[in-house]
């Protein structure tokens, strides 16, 4: 396995209640096929905190720092980022499937009841376009997007 090297090494407060958002945002793209925990060998693999070394092709979901909570409301703003790698000559692939993240995911509080470890989430939303963060060690593409939530404070 390789570790992600972005922010995890400093989860900024992480709780078991952002590694629920990890999940229920892993279980939002896996439900819109954009990946899955059981993919095949040309399909890409949903994995968290961690990106496979087996598997060209994969998604995967880490918690990272949000912010503070908003003044006068008892909102959280927890973060999610999304990796993506794809094969060594699949830029085109790779670039196709960080749009599908972006669109299984931005905004999704809005258009539905989106609720994760018993909190609501009132918005989730992209905060760039998906960023190239270069090849890993066998030449591999990745991008990555980060994503804030705002959700209940409480359960």
């Amino acid at each position: 396995m390789v570790l992600v090297p972005l922010l995890i090494q400093n989860l900024g407060g992480g709780s078991t209640a952002d590694v629920g958002l990890v999940v229920e945002i892993g279980k939002r793209l896996s439900s819109q096929s954009v990946a899955s925990t059981a993919a095949g060998s040309t399909s890409f693999l949903l994995r968290y905190f961690e990106l496979p070394s087996t598997h060209d092709r994969a998604v995967t979901v880490v918690p990272i720092p949000g912010f503070e909570m908003e003044y006068a409301t008892n909102l959280d703003r927890p973060g999610v980022q999304v990796m993506v790698r794809g094969a060594v000559n699949g830029l085109s692939e790779l670039e196709d499937k960080a749009d599908d993240v972006v669109v299984a995911l931005n905004l999704i509080a809005h258009s539905t009841n989106f609720a994760a470890s018993g909190r609501e989430y009132v918005d989730i939303r992209k905060t760039s376009d998906p960023i190239w963060i270069g090849r890993d060690d066998n030449d591999r593409p990745m991008v990555s997007v980060n994503f804030y939530a705002m959700r209940s404070r409480s359960t």
